[in-house]
């Protein structure tokens, strides 16, 4: 009778630990959301030697646009 009520009591405090879990997840999203909304955006820059093909193709994928370019590096932004 002792091990079954450790049992029931240790399945309880995992349910609750779940359900504590749920509602963290729930609030931490609805938190990350009212940051993304109230926050401005602002535009990432970098720079990337000329010479580094798989950097500047890879940034090209992710949407960054150039600022500047010349034979040593190219200055590419991403805008928001």
């Amino acid at each position: 009778i002792g091990e079954s009520n450790n049992d029931e009591n240790l399945l309880l405090q995992k349910l609750r630990q779940r359900q504590q879990n749920r509602r963290n997840k729930r609030t931490d999203r609805q938190n990350n959301e009212a940051l993304t909304n109230d926050e401005e955006r602002i535009p990432i820059v970098l720079s990337v030697n000329t010479d580094n093909i798989p950097a500047v193709r890879l940034y090209e994928k992710f949407g960054f646009e150039y600022l500047e370019r010349n034979d040593v590096f190219c200055m590419m932004v991403l805008r928001p």
